[in-house]
């Protein structure tokens, strides 16, 4: 694996250091200016297209106010023509938007029109749906736009009612277009388009005139009308325009200017750049000053490797150039004092080691003494635990204070069937509900708290019966406390025996006694009868009398 030079990750590391501040507030910087500068191109675009709209509207509203007017004191059942002709040249004259006024009668057919055209005359337009909505609902109505069949511009017409019929009036977009160029520049288009999208009146009107400006204006112009303000809208083709739109209310027409994009961000481009050429030319001396301090950085460090290298030989001569900078001797000065202070430490070391080298042998032979104690201990250990648990005898060591049994030989475990440690002694063993009365506890130590020579005593146990020997006696525990330890053997046959010895012996002694009493009863029986005879012989027929 190739070995990676501290030297380049450093220089690299400094230069990152210095250069990423830069770059990151050279971002800020780039950011705050395009958003300044978007924000400031975006809120002009909105300023001009405010303007033109509320020309357009307020233009549209005149004509509308004006024909209104007009319309109210207009009597189309007794009116003439040179009548209607002169109540609404006026209106032509003072609206050079307006393309031409029709008034109809109540069936829709065109019965006068100003500018005159005879095939005008008598036209029906009853199929029409803006008039047809005007007399059904009695409304000022505006239709879609369309294509005057005289003049072939692009026109758009509104539909008054008047008493016995109404009149229309037909507006001549293409005559806003003079208004657009004024409030358009090279990288700023305005138009005014129809609800499917076709140009009306733009800023080159002879190059756009009824052409739809892009394959999807339809879904841009709905975008833009269900919003309640002017609306910032980029729309997705080729040519990424920055889109801003807003409606004529009733008309149906839409006044939109756009601009390419990479017009509008021309001058946030050109900052940039100059911001990164000035970057750049920031960032090239920072990085030769980098190079050259970091030569002269590792050039000392280079000469303190090669005494560090020598000192790890067993060579404690220095010799390093601090290269006149102060930090560096001060450096150099404090090596040269931990070079001869590793000095002294490596010979207190040796002797240290030395001696060390002694004690370890001691401390060896201490653990093999201490090992072969242990494995003795363990051995002694098992033959005691061996010895304990071969005796006919239930020996178990318990708790003085808590009366918890601590140890119980395997003898005990089989006669109780379970391992009784961890429980109490007087539950377990008696069957009590509280310490026994006659534990003997109190005679297994004396009043300073030492173990006396034991306690032998004898007692019938409640659980099985059986008669037991107890020699209790206190004990130092593992853990340095005192606990006590009964050692108790069943002698219920024993007494047993003896009882039926005692009662055998019993028997023995009366069957003695009664045999010593018949002999002593014969002997005075046998007297008796003897002296009997003597008298019957003595006194013959007198006995028999008797």
């Amino acid at each position: 694996m190739k070995k990676r030079s501290l030297k380049t990750r450093i220089q690299k590391t400094f230069i990152i250091v210095l250069i990423l501040p830069v770059l990151i507030l050279a971002l800020v910087a780039v950011t705050f200016f395009y958003h300044t500068i978007s924000d400031a191109t975006f809120e002009e675009n909105q300023r001009r297209i405010r303007i033109l709209s509320d020309v357009l509207e307020n233009e549209i509203k005149r004509v509308e106010r004006h024909v209104v007017t007009f319309a109210k004191g207009l009597d189309l059942i007794s009116a003439n023509g040179e009548q209607l002709s002169n109540s609404i040249k006026p209106v032509i004259e003072n609206h050079q938007s307006i393309y031409e006024i029709k008034v109809l009668n109540e069936k829709g057919i065109v019965q006068f029109v100003e500018p005159y055209n005879r095939n005008e005359i008598g036209r029906d337009l009853s199929y029409a749906t803006f008039v047809r909505k005007t007399f059904s609902e009695n409304s000022l109505t505006w239709s879609t736009s369309y294509l005057s069949p005289t003049s072939n511009t692009p026109v758009s017409s509104f539909a008054i009612p008047i008493v016995a019929g109404a009149i229309v009036v037909t507006f001549d977009i293409s005559q806003f277009t003079n208004i657009i160029k004024f409030h358009s520049d090279n990288s700023v288009k305005i138009a005014i388009v129809d609800k499917g999208g076709v140009f009306l009146s733009h800023t080159d009107h002879e190059k756009y005139q009824q052409r739809q400006w892009e394959p999807n204006s339809l879904l841009i112009r709905e975008h833009l009308t269900n919003k309640p303000d002017l609306e910032h809208y980029v729309v997705d083709n080729a040519q990424q325009n920055i889109i801003l739109g807003n409606m004529i209310y009733d008309t149906g027409l839409m006044v939109i200017l756009y601009q390419n994009r990479s017009e509008y961000l021309s001058p946030i481009r050109k900052i940039t750049i100059i911001f990164a050429i000035g970057l750049l030319l920031f960032l090239i001396p920072i990085f030769f000053v980098s190079i050259r301090t970091s030569n002269y950085f590792f050039s000392y460090i280079s000469d303190l490797s090669e005494n560090i290298h020598t000192i790890a030989k067993g060579d404690y001569k220095t010799n390093i150039d601090a290269k006149g900078f102060k930090e560096l001797i001060r450096v150099n000065n404090d090596f040269e004092d931990m070079v001869g202070k590793i000095d002294d430490r490596e010979k207190k070391i040796q002797s240290l080691n030395t001696e060390l080298k002694d004690k370890l042998a001691e401390a060896e032979t201490a653990i093999r003494q201490k090992n072969k104690a242990e494995d003795q201990l363990h051995k002694s250990h098992d033959t005691l635990l061996a010895v304990l648990n071969g005796m006919d005898s239930t020996i178990y060591v318990a708790d003085m204070q808590s009366y918890e049994i601590l140890f119980i030989n395997k003898y005990m475990a089989d006669i109780y069937g379970a391992d009784l440690v961890g429980t109490s002694c007087f539950e377990s063993i008696r069957g009590h509900k509280v310490p026994c009365p006659d534990c003997p506890n109190e005679h297994l130590l004396d009043e300073n708290g030492t173990p006396t020579d034991g306690f032998i005593w004898e007692n019938t146990n409640p659980i099985s019966g059986k008669i037991y020997i107890n020699h209790d006696s206190a004990i130092r525990w593992i853990d340095g406390r005192i606990v006590r330890m009964q050692i108790a053997t069943d002698v219920s046959e024993m007494k047993e025996l003896e009882d039926k010895l005692k009662q055998a012996q019993k028997m023995e002694a009366i069957g003695t006694l009664a045999g010593g009493i018949a002999h002593d009863f014969n002997n005075i029986l046998s007297a008796i009868i003897g002296y009997c005879d003597l008298a019957i012989e003595d006194f013959g027929s007198t006995s028999k009398r008797l």
